[in-house]
């Protein structure tokens, strides 16, 4: 059939044309609305997901961080134990320290003071000042005469002069005395 209408002449659509290109347009458009909803809803839990797994991750490096201070906590306890067997292994776990300690105050003259008092496989090393001569004599002394140090020994003594803040520069004698300590009950540890 040829067409002799015009070019710019529009034929009208029938009804049923208009139908099927309504529910064509609101099928494409259900179908966008459905398919936005649907990429909504999956970015919303994507973006929840991400959030949650950040919040995992910083609470496990929290608890990594704990772990390793407990780690070391231990290690340090461990550390700590081991240095307490070997100084009882060492000293004795018999030794009445209370005791020991009483009678090393008594042992030292009032003019006298104590630098250092360690005590190493049995053997101590007594490293302190004293005004005079006679102090360090009676030091040795009461030493020799304790029945828990043996063994007393003079390793050195020579003058220094010492001087603390607020108080003036005097002359003493710098002394270093080893023994053993001994048991209480007299018997060497």
């Amino acid at each position: 059939m040829i067409n002799l209408l015009p070019p710019d002449y529009k034929r009208s659509m029938s009804l049923e044309e208009k139908l099927i290109i309504t529910v064509i347009i609101s099928a494409i458009v259900s179908a966008m609305i459905i398919g936005g909803s649907f990429h909504y809803r999956l970015v919303s839990a994507n973006n929840l997901l991400e959030e949650q797994i950040s919040m995992a991750e910083g609470r496990l490096n929290q608890i990594n961080h704990q772990v390793r201070e407990i780690n070391y906590l231990e290690r340090k306890i461990r550390e700590a134990k081991e240095e307490i067997e070997a100084r009882d292994d060492s000293l004795g776990r018999d030794l009445n320290w209370i005791l020991v300690l009483d009678e090393f105050r008594r042992i030292v003259p009032e003019d006298s003071w104590v630098e250092s008092f360690e005590v190493s496989n049995k053997v101590f090393n007594l490293r302190g000042y004293t005004l005079n001569q006679g102090s360090l004599n009676k030091i040795i002394n009461n030493l020799r005469g304790s029945n828990s140090f043996e063994g007393i020994r003079l390793v050195s003594s020579n003058k220094r002069n010492v001087s603390y803040t607020g108080f003036r520069e005097e002359e003493t004698f710098y002394f270093e005395i080893v023994g053993r300590v001994a048991d209480v009950r007299g018997g060497l540890l």
